[in-house]
């Protein structure tokens, strides 16, 4: 090739920069091919196409182009830098980090090369390399803001939320008008519940950027969680009107709807989220506990179990289905969800306790017995339990153990509850102990709230305890007719 033709092409390669910075990117690429047409060899003419391409979304036409021009130049690390945004654009995030880590290792100084090789990082997951070279960054850049900001991203991404606080500071430091920096520190803050000084925080992201629905959103829910229910609400009906089709702020002023009593408002906030994003689960569940508080299982049943076909694992819903067969009537259903839950949340006393109550009534006194000491070991010093456990003890004649727990219900409610005291007088009568039994009974009755309470608890439970005689129960009726 002459001399002529080098300068024809360098040229063309000119009149295609001038063109690329003006943004005219199909133009550009017209004088770029000409430019290679005239030099095949010059690297540089390729990865200028490259590049060109990229900025018209071309991009498995720019990786040719770039990959072409490392094979006349193998050590130009301008182009692995280009070469990985191609990569990157094409979601094959991989490849674009081992181009940005040969764009470092052929040039360290280069700091774009380390800012998207930690972004990609990031992306993949690899968080400590990111973080590494994110402070690789800073010990060449130290007022690098938006490195404070990725960094501090990166730690939140990892859980590492107090950690990512002092980036998000000092990039507010260096920049005090960064709303997005808000954003973020204030999210740090709302994982670590110092929910004060994240409502100050959004405040301010929102005096700097007044128009982000989702910061809105996210202050609302903040100040929701300080009781701040009336606050909260005008903070998410602005989200809504700022975004109207943004269904987690609708599904929020649902929440606070509820809170404030205004069961009807909360339904239609939730049916809106609804309405805007079919298969967004939450407001299906805030739905069906809706329908539950207003005694309506049916409607309930319907939100849960179009929310077990969008989201089987979603928290609570094995337990509110089981509420809701409950409602119905369907005990072995109930029973099945609950047992469901305590797969995932074993430590779910609530639930163990009702399986405990529904074993009970099925008679099914191992099954009681076992959940309910899984309460004892969660709350050992609950007295609802140990009276139930009396009860179970007293239903197969284990007389002693019955005694023991009942008693220890009985101390556990400072000798002010009724049920342990009457209790105590069924195991006494099924033993014979007739004395003993009425004095319990006399306790009871004292205690009681109500005598009609009283004495139709009495007669209920004396039909399901079939060791007692009828000549007992009818000498204890007639003594405690007397007081």
């Amino acid at each position: 090739m002459n001399d002529s033709s080098q300068t024809d092409a360098e040229y063309y390669h000119q009149q295609g920069q001038s063109k690329a910075n003006a943004d005219e990117h199909a133009i550009a690429i017209d004088h770029f091919e000409r430019a290679i047409q005239m030099d095949p060899l010059n690297p540089q003419f390729f990865l200028s196409l490259g590049v060109s391409l990229i900025h018209l979304n071309r991009y498995a036409e720019a990786i040719r182009s770039i990959q072409h021009g490392l094979s006349l130049k193998p050590d130009f690390p301008e182009a692995y830098n280009s070469l990985g945004l191609a990569y990157m654009h094409l979601e094959q995030f991989t490849e674009a980090a081992n181009c940005y880590q040969e764009a470092i290792r052929l040039n360290p100084a280069d700091l774009a090369a380390y800012h998207n090789s930690a972004n990609m990082l990031a992306i993949l997951e690899r968080f400590d390399e990111a973080i590494e070279r994110y402070e690789q960054i800073l010990q060449q850049a130290p007022e690098a803001t938006a490195t404070y900001n990725n960094l501090g991203n990166v730690l939140m991404l990892m859980g590492r939320f107090a950690e990512a606080i002092p980036h998000y500071q000092r990039a507010l430091e260096l920049n005090p008008t960064a709303a997005e920096t808000y954003h973020h520190l204030g999210a740090a803050l709302i994982e670590l519940e110092r929910h004060a000084e994240a409502i100050q925080v959004l405040q301010q992201c929102l005096a700097i950027d007044p128009l982000d629905a989702e910061v809105c959103n996210m202050l609302g829910t903040t100040l929701a969680k300080m009781g701040s229910f009336q606050e909260a609400l005008e903070q998410l009906q602005r989200s809504v009107k700022l975004r109207p089709d943004y269904a987690l702020a609708h599904s929020n002023i649902g929440l606070i709807q509820a809170q404030l009593g205004d069961l009807p408002a909360a339904i239609a906030a939730n049916e809106r989220a609804i309405l805007l994003q079919p298969d967004f689960a939450s407001p299906y569940s805030h739905l069906g506990e809706l329908y539950l508080r207003l005694e309506r299982p049916l409607e309930a049943l319907k939100c849960f179990e179009h929310l077990l076909n969008i989201a089987p694992d979603y928290p609570d819903l094995a337990r509110n289905l089981g509420d809701v067969y409950y409602d119905l009537g369907d005990l072995p259903r109930a029973i099945a969800m609950y047992e469901k839950r305590l797969e995932t949340q074993p430590n779910d006393f609530i639930t163990r306790y009702m399986l405990g109550s529904f074993y009970f009534l099925q008679r099914d006194f191992d099954s009681a017995l076992r959940h309910y000491e899984g309460v004892l070991e969660l709350t050992p010093d609950d007295p609802d339990v140990w009276n139930s456990i009396g009860c179970i003890y007293l239903s197969i004649e284990r007389f002693e153990l019955a005694e023991t727990a009942l008693l220890k219900a009985w101390t556990l409610w400072d000798e002010s509850n009724f049920l342990p005291a009457m209790n105590l007088g069924h195991l006494a009568l099924a033993q014979g102990l007739l004395d003993t039994a009425l004095h319990w009974y006399r306790l009871g009755l004292h205690l009681a709230p109500d005598r009609k309470q009283f004495f139709e608890g009495l007669h209920s439970d004396w039909k399901d305890l079939k060791v007692l005689k009828e000549v007992w129960m009818e000498w204890v009726m007639g003594e405690l007719e007397k007081v």
